[in-house]
């Protein structure tokens, strides 16, 4: 797509900006309020699902690697990180054991 429907994801800030100007609320009023007004989610939730595909195909990248075919450097990354047990990795497996839990 195109326009300022492209940009938005990248920017949560103007979202948020737009949200309370198109409701005609003060700039520091409650952004889950605004967010309930409008019946929309948050960007980040809205892009959960998204992270968790990509999340989900660089481990099956990197379980089904062979150490004949060179990896991209996404999933070599993904490896080293995981191995290093950073908190992102193990906060990312608690969100997504959640996500397929509530479906």
């Amino acid at each position: 797509s195109s326009g300022i429907n492209a940009e938005w994801p990248l920017r949560p800030g103007v979202h948020m900006q737009v949200i309370k100007w198109t409701l005609g609320v003060h700039k520091r009023s409650s952004n889950i309020g605004c967010y309930g007004d409008t019946g929309r989610h948050p960007i980040g939730i809205r892009c959960l699902p998204q992270i968790l595909r990509y999340f989900e195909n660089l481990e099956k990248q990197a379980l089904a690697s062979s150490t004949a075919v060179p990896l991209p450097l996404a999933t070599l990354a993904f490896l080293e990180q995981r191995d290093l047990e950073l908190r992102w990795y193990s906060t990312l497996l608690n969100i997504r054991s959640k996500h397929t839990s509530a479906q």
